[in-house]
């Protein structure tokens, strides 16, 4: 019971603050958007990431907002003007820290062979981070632009692959296979595979690299199937 009522203050708390931004003391930026639910049902409206909460917004053309956790929502995207390109979400099953798993909102960074997914650090999440309040997390240009900002996973059948590891849970098992055409890649344009931003270059040409082999070998198929 007692944990109930923690998890229901928790819950209360952060749509009270997600409310009080909406109120005007924080800027909130709103996207025209997509996002399925949880039933599959497809809903095109404007949507609002916070990143600390874990909860997209949807605002109504009658200016109701809907307030969705990552149990109740399938995907969502919208065209980012800054960046210049679509950026979707997914909602995943992921335990974090040896937790019992729980579905957690998810930004797709990269598609391919080896798909790259992010989400705020956990020390920069609720209650943890020295700028507290979590309407700040509303997704904008100073924290999705910033690549510390985010901890990044390999994500291959249902396995999260923390970028971190990099040596470990992605090099080993996935890139040595490339190994001389990737040191040659990082080497010429002098990579530093010890930073975040060094890895996902790297996991980057990986794919390009897989997609060439693929290309090929489906042309040589399709050679043969002539012949």
């Amino acid at each position: 019971m007692k944990t109930l009522r923690n998890a229901s203050f928790i819950v209360l708390f952060i749509v009270t603050q997600l409310a009080t931004s909406l109120a005007g003391d924080f800027p909130v930026n709103w996207h025209k958007g997509r996002l399925v639910l949880a039933t599959g049902e497809l809903m095109t409206d404007e949507l609002a990431y916070n990143w600390s909460a874990e909860m997209v917004q949807i605002r109504r053309p009658d200016g109701r907002i809907r307030t969705l956790s990552a149990g109740q929502v399938r995907s969502f995207s919208w065209f980012d003007a800054d960046q210049n390109k679509v950026r979707e979400f997914v909602s995943l099953s992921f335990s974090s820290r040896k937790k019992r798993k729980h579905p957690a909102f998810f930004e797709i960074v990269m598609s391919g062979p080896l798909v790259v997914v992010r989400r705020l650090q956990q020390h920069k999440g609720l209650f943890k981070s020295p700028i507290g309040h979590p309407a700040r997390y509303f997704d904008d240009t100073s924290i999705n632009q910033d690549s510390t900002n985010f901890t990044y996973f390999v994500y291959d059948e249902g396995q999260f692959r923390n970028v971190d590891r990099f040596q470990v849970d992605i090099y080993l098992p996935y890139l040595k296979a490339y190994e001389k055409p990737l040191r040659h890649y990082a080497q010429t344009h002098n990579i530093n595979d010890r930073t975040t931003l060094g890895r996902l270059v790297l996991i980057s040409k990986y794919n390009a690299l897989v997609r060439e082999d693929q290309k090929t070998a489906s042309v040589r198929t399709t050679y043969d199937t002539v012949e």
